[in-house]
């Protein structure tokens, strides 16, 4: 099927550079390889919307059958966030880092790592190695 599409001057020009830089043999292909990544991208994000949606279900399912953990009072909380701490250690002791647990302002969790100070949002990214 022969279709023509208008395009604007800057596409004309990045489908005319990709030609020329050998990325596409003609503009047909960079259209056509610009749909199917179009494609993959909407399968990818209903995958995605679809494995957010189950894990919702999950959650309100375990809260149904009575399986969360309540954290209303200062002391389940505390207990909380000491079991935090202990499998934020564990999980940077298996990756080889020295980190220790530490407790930041208002609450929050955070991590010393080497005794370097930063926020409380850094020190936990960088045990996932963010």
């Amino acid at each position: 099927m022969t279709q023509q599409v208008e395009l604007s001057g800057d596409q004309q020009a990045l489908i005319s550079s990709l030609i020329a830089e050998g990325v596409y043999r003609s503009a047909a292909e960079a259209v056509a390889d610009g749909l199917r990544r179009i494609e993959k991208e909407r399968r990818d994000h209903a995958d995605q919307h679809a494995a957010l949606q189950e894990a919702v279900r999950a959650g309100f399912d375990d809260v149904d059958a009575g399986n969360y953990l309540d954290i209303s009072t200062p002391h389940a909380r505390e207990e909380f966030w000491d079991a935090v701490r202990t499998e934020l250690d564990a999980r940077a002791a298996k990756r080889g880092h020295g980190t220790q647990a530490s407790r930041c302002s208002r609450g929050r969790l955070g991590v010393t790592t080497l005794g370097a100070a930063s926020t409380c949002e850094s020190r936990i990214a960088g045990l996932h190695g963010h």
